[in-house]
């Protein structure tokens, strides 16, 4: 029997590792959910005081544990955390240690089966809380404390309930969400609340929900609850003030404590409208991306993410170029490109995969000979180098490398700027500075894989024309310390936040230097006062001042590099003031017994402690992601085929993709590991890679190693089973000759999903051979022709002929 078949099937594009409010299962069957989610906030002028508590629950069992990953708003400091003990009912408070520390110690306890609670930042404003246990009863709860100040919109201010967006994991809470609001009565004029994210257009939550936003804050207080919200996207109020906007405010503490000094919080957005200058320009940008073998998982996904979103904010006077290189180089266009080839851009980023070595001079090189040739003339080329490693093929050196990008466009009287962002650990930092440094850009890094995206992304913010550099600010006033600050660059509409420590008066001045990209000095200066508040408000000036000093500490150790001096002074920062940042923890236990190897540390209610730290004695340093120097882990291949990205190089997890045959979901098959063949890797490699390491050669490239499928496919025609596997023992993409083990997956919208199980290249067909199959073709739209196919049950064999099978992107 013969039937004709046309089939729909899904492509489903590699899963990235993005910011959203999600709850993931650790070691353990049972579904884990988030039971409710309840917001309590309190505004005072710019200033925000929240307190986010979530339950958890279980579906079976009493030893269950989570991780919840949870964004905040824009340069919140996450300052408390506390966790409710059901059995001694009572919230016990958690204590600020190492990073390192905390995860020692929580690992320990997690294995005696006592209750813990464990939060770091792993992103730009996003952190994880590591929970143990949930129950069928719902009796874990987590408070997490936290501050900030109103994001600025235009002409009004914004308040961001942040469950951020693009994870397929974010958690829908049965009970729902509540948010409420107390601040000042008739002090603000509000909209209605609305549903959306950093990067798109709000909606209502009338459109979106059909839930009544509208809000009225006359007598200074609303409540908003909703059911059934999957914690996919922000909800944002905005507000505008019933008097003229503020160019600047400012928030004072004095703790009670006789030894404790006052702590000032500063907000200032500084009026640059006297200065064309600084004011935002047309950019020419080309992102050079460092696709070596070790950028492969979550770093490459989170790259390609940020890249993506980037793409997405470039305006219509913008200039792009987009170059990968491992130890080849590969370009989206030899020219650059404007507004109309972002779609484009965008599908050859999110086909990039990770392999080979680093030749970091070749793809800067290249960038540089693609920028200096835009017709945007009266902007400086900006090159955005993303990169894991140390450059191993071609110039390796400051000079080898600045002297390859700059001998072509010193002959056009071009200038190019070197941006760098350097992930994991193992990097050169020093390097990567030094090429920032010379070519009058900056660098920053992302120690944590979970930063690659928001590093990405804040500094491509910075990647324009206009702009301030070199910038030293600072909070005068008689008798206060701790009150400078630099930054490399500040943009018009930036707002800049400082601290200081001291007694402060009725005023004070803020006052600003820099330069402009002529060279020209800017000084700038307001003056203000605190602002006067009655209630317990005042008390997150500490905990934002203490943020303030973090982040001008870890600027400077992205600068100079860890050092243990910087990391140990970094650590002490966050523990004498209860804060989560990059190189602390926050840690609750039990009981007090188990704290016996921890030091307590007495605070004052704005968590400031009472006493000198003591430094911590385990090695903080090199907390991030594992950065390398592209030693074995690294994989080598020929270039890539004319037309495509990269040849198939599934893996497994939140990496799989395959940009030439099929895209694989995630999560990927759990049973899915490769099977060595003859002349192919083999163990643990094989296992992991599955099929072969290298691509298929171009023209001109070094001869492909063929590998073998297994004995059952050859010249056999494609084989279908009943659990819809399907064989298919040679395949042309293009000219490119595949074979490959798939398995069909039926979809609730009926359509189907091919996961691909293994796969590995074969020789072109030998016309001439016993083996006489009609060609199984893949086009460049991604439509797969296969005149015949073979499927087999226990009691009948089906020939289908003439298959058709139209892919199409989500």
């Amino acid at each position: 029997m013969k039937t004709k078949s046309y089939i729909t099937f899904l492509l489903l594009i590699t899963a990235q590792w993005a910011f959203a409010t999600g709850l993931q299962p650790v070691g353990t069957s049972a579904p884990v959910r988030v039971q409710a989610v309840d917001f309590e906030l309190e505004m005072r002028g710019l200033y925000v005081s929240s307190v986010m508590e979530v339950q958890f629950v279980a579906d079976s069992g009493d030893e269950n544990a989570a991780n919840l990953r949870f964004p905040l708003p824009p340069d919140s400091v996450l300052h408390k955390a506390e966790i409710y003990l059901p059995e001694l009912e009572q919230w016990t408070v958690a204590e600020t240690m190492g990073r390192r520390e905390g995860e020692i110690i929580y690992n320990d306890i997690v294995e005696q089966q006592l209750d813990p609670l464990l939060i770091q930042k792993i992103g730009t404003d996003f952190y994880r809380a590591r929970v143990y246990p949930i129950n069928e009863q719902g009796d874990l709860r987590m408070r997490v404390h936290y501050a900030h100040t109103l994001e600025t919109a235009d002409n009004h201010y914004r308040l961001r309930v942040p469950f951020a967006n693009k994870d397929a994991t974010a958690a829908t809470p049965a009970n729902g969400i509540t948010i409420s609001l107390r601040t000042d009565a008739n002090y603000w004029t509000a909209g209605a609340w609305q549903m959306g994210d950093e990067m798109g257009t709000p909606s209502t939550l009338d459109d979106e929900m059909g839930t009544p936003s509208t809000v009225n804050l006359d007598n200074g207080t609303t409540l908003l609850s909703l059911e059934d919200f999957a914690m996919s996207k922000d909800i944002t109020l905005d507000l505008t003030p019933n008097e003229p906007m503020s160019q600047a405010t400012a928030l004072y503490y004095q703790p009670e404590a006789p030894n404790l000094v006052g702590h000032l919080h500063t907000w200032w957005r500084p009026d640059f409208s006297d200065y064309p200058a600084v004011m935002s320009q047309p950019r020419n940008v080309v992102f050079v991306i460092d696709v070596s073998g070790s950028m492969s998982g979550a770093k490459i996904a989170q790259t390609r993410q940020a890249v993506i979103n980037s793409l997405e904010a470039l305006s219509n006077e913008d200039y792009f170029g987009i170059v990968a290189f491992d130890d080849q180089v590969y370009v989206f266009r030899p020219n650059m490109r404007s507004g109309a080839d972002i779609p484009a851009a965008i599908e050859w980023v999110s086909n990039l995969i990770a392999m080979g070595s680093t030749g970091m001079s070749a793809g800067l090189t290249t960038g540089a000979a693609i920028g200096i040739r835009s017709p945007l003339t009266g902007a400086s080329i900006d090159l955005l180098l993303i990169t894991d490693g140390r450059p191993n093929v071609g110039s390796s050196t400051v000079d080898g490398i600045l002297a390859d990008v700059s001998a072509e466009a010193e002959q056009l009287g071009r200038q190019i700027r070197i941006f760098s962002v350097g992930i994991g650990h193992n990097l050169d930092q020093v390097l990567l500075n030094s090429l920032a440094q010379q070519r009058g850009g900056e660098s920053t890094f992302a120690l944590d894989d979970n930063e690659i995206t928001g590093q990405i992304l804040d500094l491509f913010a910075r990647v324009r024309g206009g702009g301030v550099s070199d910038v030293i600010a600072a909070v005068q006033t008689a008798g206060v310390s701790d009150n400078q600050f630099t930054w490399r660059r500040v943009f018009s509409g930036t707002a800049l936040q400082m601290g200081a420590k001291g007694d402060v008066g009725n005023s004070m001045n803020l006052n600003l230097d820099g330069r402009l990209s002529d060279l020209t000095s800017i000084a700038l200066n307001t003056t203000l006062a605190p602002l006067s508040s009655n209630s317990t408000i005042h008390r997150i000036a500490a905990p934002l001042a203490a943020k303030t000093w973090a982040d001008q500490l870890e600027r400077q150790i992205d600068a100079e590099g860890e050092t243990a001096e910087l990391v140990n002074k970094a650590v002490d920062l966050a523990r004498s003031y209860g804060i989560v940042t990059r190189y602390s923890s926050l840690l609750a236990l039990q009981n007090e017994e188990l704290y016996e190897s921890v030091n307590r540390i007495a605070r004052d209610p704005a968590g400031i402690a009472l006493q000198p730290v003591a430094s911590s004695t385990v090695d903080e340093s090199q907390i991030g992601g594992q950065g390398t120097d592209d030693g074995e882990s690294e994989k080598t291949g020929a270039p890539p085929p004319p037309g495509m990205t990269y040849m198939p190089q599934p893996t497994v997890a939140a990496d799989m993709i395959n940009s030439a045959l099929l895209l694989s979901p995630s999560p990927a098959p759990t049973n899915v590991v490769g099977t060595p063949y003859s002349g192919g890797p083999t163990g643990a490699s094989a296992g992991a890679s599955g099929g072969t390491s290298s691509g298929v050669g171009a023209s001109g490239s070094a001869p492909m190693a063929y590998e073998s499928p297994p004995a059952s496919m050859f010249c056999e025609s494609p084989l279908l089973d009943e659990q819809l596997r399907l064989d298919i023992p040679r395949l042309n993409y293009q000219g490119y000759y595949l074979w490959g083990s798939l398995q069909l997956v039926v979809l609730p919208d009926g359509t189907l999903r091919l996961d691909v199980l293994n796969y590995g290249p074969v020789a072109p067909p030998n016309h001439n051979s016993a083996c006489q199959l009609e060609e199984i073709v893949l086009s460049a739209t991604m439509q797969l022709h296969i005149p015949l196919v073979l499927y087999q049950t226990a009691t009948e064999e089906v020939q289908i002929t003439d298959i058709i099978l139209q892919g199409r992107t989500v």
